[in-house]
């Protein structure tokens, strides 16, 4: 009651003016409270507008850069299967209308030239050496480890054309793994921005594609296009002109700026693309955000005295707020709704924010689990139906299943199978504030063209080592007839009185030399493709090379008149380690080649040396006067099959691999090889290898004349294994020939018997034949007890290989002698195996031996051992040569280089060279 009568007694002593006021002052009050929240409303919705669609952008992004890269792989590899016929003609021609710009796809060789453009014939020659896309790769340094990548290019103005490019670029290797040159897939800035035209972002709103090196990549908005030009967006940090700054620029964020491009005021929204140097970034006008609060500044300030019209003014301004929010909410579901890929937004506390028809459409989501349900309530759901069956990890099966928030425990990209067949690429965002954005992409195409692809390599790996088995067993079946030919001819020169039949035997031995050179030329053709070529590392005088070499094309040059000259440095060094027999194959590979070409005039040979540090680089140059060649030839002079033109062949010969070959060879000694020629004028081949310095101790092995002469001196006792008649007949004629005695049988188990029974110095034994074969008959003699066993075995082969000779080093031959065999090859091997004073493994060797242990070079170490143990069971040092050759065997089948082994095998070395005291000079401490 007492209060009743004070606030009457109040509201009668108030002035009467005081309550309008308050009024009005309530009013205004209201008026300024609400416009500060619309404004302060409107620019945090425009700042969330933006960061929603930025965020939808980089996926899209995302996608359109994974497209473009697929496509740059899948043309790579439609490059190293086609090569040179490739035609991307027919493909482009399937692309609709509007995609064939963004499908100029360009091969540039090692050269920086164009070879292949996608929208027409290469017509001139079109040079993009210069091009920062070409030389981003071209520079690396061979076998970097980060050579193989996706590059995106700065925008590029075209030279002719004018208009602006971005550059999406692979690399192309060789099978070596050497820089080949690039593909290409050259975009319109305009490709990347035409998702971005379908958004609304309002009259002076822009969406801008940055690179971290600070260059506009694309742009959508108005005024003059930045495109090309440096940006100073603060998004990407401070870096220095031209460099990408990884570590300053945020992974998102949103701030609000002059943009210095046109001085417009902008909410600014900018996300990172992950995993490539792009920035993607929103700006929306900030003068047409508040646009919509502009008059209902003008119309509350006119109408104030007026309260009701105020009201009403206010609560329509309210109403427009709302609807400008709504718009913005439409707009970012518009994007949203329209991407390729399925979305799913979950909150800080675990609930679906937002769900697009494209999720539900790939993982057929019930309506149930829709926005505002939980998202652990629909992957119970995906659980309980087989989702998570078959096509998914079990180790991320069981993240899901044992966790209240599954997608706090996926990872942030991974790929399962659906129950339906589909595959689905994952991709999972979490949020600073809780929560996590999930991307659904459908990649079954991509899955089924990448098992089509390792179907296709499995198919081309089968088909390889099927040619290679052909090759083998045609190389026997020609050899074996082939060795008679030859062997014979060979025999019928030597003891030929009439001379015009020893012109039809030398018809005939040449034939047949030409028809073994092409077969040897195939087999090194199909050794060097299938990276099986080996070189051996044994010491030899490159100068004596030289000649030897010389001294095979001498006689041709002096029947066509020319001169043959050969100048060798004085500095060269007596012996170097390498494979003399490679390094002749390719000088004789040039001098043929020099002569066959040169009907008048001379061919010179220089050689000269250069020593750096323990190895020596040794340059060979081979000069001609002959017909030369012109300008257009070179570039692919050392390409296999490759010749000057197709009478090439009709007049002079030849397979056509030679100088691939050599080519190989030559890079495979670590060297390189070129030319110089002048059509009609002649033509200069140089090459350059390196080998390292011999030791002192390691002697040049004697000559095949030296190897006759000791033969004839010993005249050993020889058995003969060979179960075909005419190749045992050669066998037999050479052998006497040489001074020998010589018994024959016809197979391996014959051969045992006679090796038992019998004293012989050494065994002939051919590699193949029926029963019981070479290398079964050699590892049953190695095990006869009392000195039988120690008989010197050399193989007889038709199979070329080098997994051969190793096959039967292994099985326990001394020497391996490919047919055909000449009589020169065949004293050689015999004398070689015979040597009276075969010294014992002494301490250099073994040095030798610890040495390529510790550096781990398992090739030199296998041979080594090889060595070591032919001295050993040679002095009789038995248990010491098994350990080796296991070793040896151990290392030719993959095993690495032990140090410990080698240490393990000195005790054997010493007690073995110990006991041998009595008969050889005193033996020093090995540990020295």
């Amino acid at each position: 009651m007492r209060q009743s009568h004070g606030l009457r007694l109040l509201l009668t002593a108030t002035p009467g003016w005081i309550w309008p006021v308050v009024a009005i002052s309530l009013v205004w009050l209201g008026i300024v409270l609400h416009l500060s929240a619309a404004r302060t409303d409107a620019l945090a919705s425009a700042g969330q507008n933006a960061t929603n669609l930025a965020r939808t952008f980089r996926e899209s992004m995302v996608r359109t850069i994974r497209e473009i890269d697929l496509t740059l792989l899948f043309v790579r590899a439609l490059h190293t299967s086609e090569g040179a016929a490739l035609n991307l003609r027919p493909w482009v021609d399937g692309a609709g209308a509007d995609q064939r710009l963004a499908l100029q796809i360009t091969m540039v060789d090692r050269n920086g030239i164009v070879t292949l453009n996608s929208l027409g014939p290469v017509t001139g020659r079109l040079d993009l050496s210069d091009r920062p896309h070409f030389r981003h790769f071209a520079d690396q340094p061979p076998g970097a480890a980060a050579r193989d990548h996706l590059y995106i290019s700065p925008p590029i103005l075209g030279r002719v054309s004018k208009a602006w490019t971005i550059q999406f670029v692979r690399m192309l290797t060789t099978p070596d793994g050497a820089f080949d040159g690039i593909v290409v897939l050259s975009v319109p800035p305009s490709h990347l921005t035409q998702v971005y035209r379908a958004v609304d972002v309002g009259r002076r709103g822009t969406v801008t594609l940055l690179g971290l090196d600070g260059t506009v990549r694309a742009h959508a908005g108005p005024g003059q296009s930045p495109i090309g030009a440096a940006s100073a967006h603060p998004a990407l940090g401070s870096p220095a002109p031209g460099t990408a700054n990884e570590t300053s620029a945020a992974a998102e964020g949103s701030f609000e700026w002059v943009d210095p491009a046109d001085d417009t005021r902008r909410i600014e929204s900018f996300v990172r693309i992950p995993g490539y140097p792009l920035v993607v970034s929103v700006g929306l006008a900030r003068a047409e955000v508040l646009e919509p609060l502009d008059g209902t500044y003008q119309t509350l300030v006119g109408s104030g005295l007026v309260l009701t019209l105020l009201l009403v003014l206010a609560g329509w301004a309210m109403r427009r707020g709302e609807a400008d929010l709504a718009l913005a909410r439409a707009t970012t579901h518009t994007a949203v709704e329209n991407i390729g890929q399925g979305i799913i937004m979950v909150d800080a506390k675990g609930d679906i924010a937002l769900l697009n028809q494209r999720a539900v459409t790939l993982l057929d989501i019930p309506s149930q689990y829709g926005p505002g349900s939980r998202f652990a309530d629909l992957v119970a759901w995906q659980r309980r139906v087989g989702e998570f069956g078959s096509g998914t990890d079990q180790s991320l099966r069981e993240r899901i299943y044992h966790t209240r928030r599954p997608d706090r425990t996926l990872p942030e990209v991974y790929k399962r199978q659906r129950p339906n067949g589909i595959w689905l690429e994952i991709r999972t965002i979490q949020l600073p504030d809780g929560a996590s954005v999930h991307t659904f992409r459908d990649v079954t195409d991509w899955e089924e063209a990448q098992a089509a692809l390792v179907a296709a390599r499995d198919a081309a790996e089968a088909a390889v080592r099927a040619r290679a088995q052909f090759l083998a067993v045609m190389s026997h079946e020609i050899r074996t007839p082939l060795n008679g030919i030859l062997g014979i001819a060979e025999l019928l020169q030597d003891s030929a009185n009439d001379p015009e039949q020893a012109r039809f035997v030398a018809v005939i031995r040449q034939s047949g030399q030409h028809l073994l050179d092409l077969l040897n030329d195939i087999l090194d053709f199909s050794k060097i493709d299938q990276h099986a070529i080996e070189l051996e590392s044994l010491p030899f005088d490159p100068a004596q090379v030289l000649r030897d070499a010389l001294a095979l094309v001498a006689p041709r040059a002096a029947e066509q008149g020319l001169s043959l000259d050969c100048a060798i440095a004085p500095n060269l060094p007596p012996r170097v380690l390498g494979d003399a027999h490679r390094l002749r194959q390719v000088l004789l590979n040039l001098l043929g080649n020099a002569v066959k070409f040169t009907r008048q005039g001379s061919v010179t040979v220089r050689l000269e040396a250069a020593r750096g540090g323990e190895t020596w680089q040794l340059r060979f140059a081979v000069r001609d006067t002959g017909i030369g060649m012109s300008a257009e030839v070179l570039p692919r002079l050392f390409q296999e099959f490759t010749q000057m033109d197709s009478t090439i062949t009709r007049r002079f010969g030849g397979s056509g691999l030679g100088l691939a070959i050599s080519r190989c060879l030559v890079e495979a000694m670590g060297g390189a090889i070129d030319a110089e020629s002048t059509l009609g004028q002649g033509s200069e081949f140089r090459f350059v290898i390196h080998a390292p310095a011999a030791p002192a101790a390691l002697a040049v092995e004697a000559g095949p004349a030296t190897a006759e002469a000791f033969l004839a001196a010993r005249r050993p006792r020889v058995l003969l294994a060979e179960d075909n008649g005419v190749n045992r007949l050669v066998a037999i004629r050479m052998a006497e020939r040489l001074g020998c005695t010589v018994d024959a049988v016809i197979d391996g188990a014959a051969a045992l018997a006679a090796v038992a029974q019998g004293s012989y110095d050494i065994v002939l034994m051919d590699v193949m034949m029926p029963e019981m074969d070479g290398l079964a008959a050699t590892r049953a003699i190695r095990a006869l007890p009392g000195p039988a066993h120690r008989v010197k075995v050399i193989g007889l082969s038709a199979n070329a290989f080098l997994s051969d000779e190793t096959t039967a080093l292994e099985a326990g031959m001394d020497g391996f002698v490919t047919k055909p065999v000449t009589l020169a090859q065949l004293a050689h091997a015999m004398a070689r195996a015979l040597a009276d004073e075969q010294p014992a493994p002494a301490p250099g060797q073994f040095a030798r031996l610890r040495e390529l242990a510790t550096t781990g070079d398992t090739a030199a170490l296998a041979r080594e051992a090889h060595a070591m143990a032919g001295s050993a069971g040679t002095v009789g040092l038995d248990a010491l040569a098994t350990a080796l050759r296991t070793m040896e065997r151990a290392l030719r089948q993959g095993a690495p280089a032990n140090p410990e082994a080698v240490e393990a095998i000195a005790a054997l070395t010493e007690a073995g060279l110990q006991s041998l005291a009595p008969h050889h000079a005193p033996v020093p401490a090995l540990t020295t």
